[in-house]
C-alpha cells in the first residue's frame, strides 16, 4: 500500500513541471493580451480627444460663420431698403453689390493658404479670420487630402 501511495505521489510530481509550464504560458498570454488592450485603449483615447477638439472647433466656427451670415443678411436688407426708398433713375442703373463674394473672400484665401500648407496662426494673421475658423479650414483640407 505504501508503494502504491508513493507511485501516485511520484505521478503527481511528474505533472508539476507540466503544470508550471502551462501556468506560465497562460500568464504570459494574459499579460500580452492585457498590454495590447492597454495600447488600444490609449490609441482610442487619443482619437476621442482629437474628435472632441474637432467638434469644439466645428461648433465655434459654425457660431462665427452664423454671426457673419447674420451680418451679411443685415447688410443686404439695408441695401434693399435703401434701394426701395430711393427714387427710380432711368439713366443709370444701381451698381449690384455681390455680398457673397465680399464675405467669402477671406475664406477663399484661407483655403488657398491651407492648400499651400500654411499653419493656422499664419492663416489667421493673413486672412483676419478666427483661429477656430482657420483650424476648421485646415481640418477640412486634411480630410479632403485623405479621401
Amino acid at each position: 500500500m505504501f508503494n502504491e501511495l508513493v507511485n501516485q505521489l511520484s505521478a503527481y510530481f511528474e505533472l508539476v513541471p507540466s503544470l508550471v509550464l502551462l501556468s506560465s504560458t497562460v500568464l504570459i498570454i494574459a499579460l500580452w493580451v492585457s498590454h495590447r488592450s492597454h495600447l488600444q485603449v490609449n490609441k482610442l483615447k487619443g482619437e476621442l480627444k482629437q474628435a472632441r477638439n474637432d467638434l469644439k472647433a466645428l461648433t465655434t466656427t459654425s457660431l462665427g460663420i452664423g454671426g457673419r451670415l447674420l451680418e451679411i443678411e443685415r447688410r443686404q436688407r439695408r441695401l434693399v431698403e435703401k434701394q426701395n426708398n430711393e427714387p427710380q433713375r432711368t439713366a443709370s442703373p444701381q451698381p449690384v453689390v455681390d455680398l457673397y463674394e465680399s464675405a467669402n473672400q477671406p475664406y477663399d484665401h484661407a483655403i488657398h493658404l491651407a492648400q499651400q500648407g500654411k499653419d493656422v496662426k499664419e492663416i489667421v494673421s493673413i486672412c483676419g479670420i478666427s483661429e477656430n475658423e482657420a483650424e476648421l479650414i485646415k481640418m477640412m483640407h486634411r480630410l479632403e487630402q485623405a479621401s
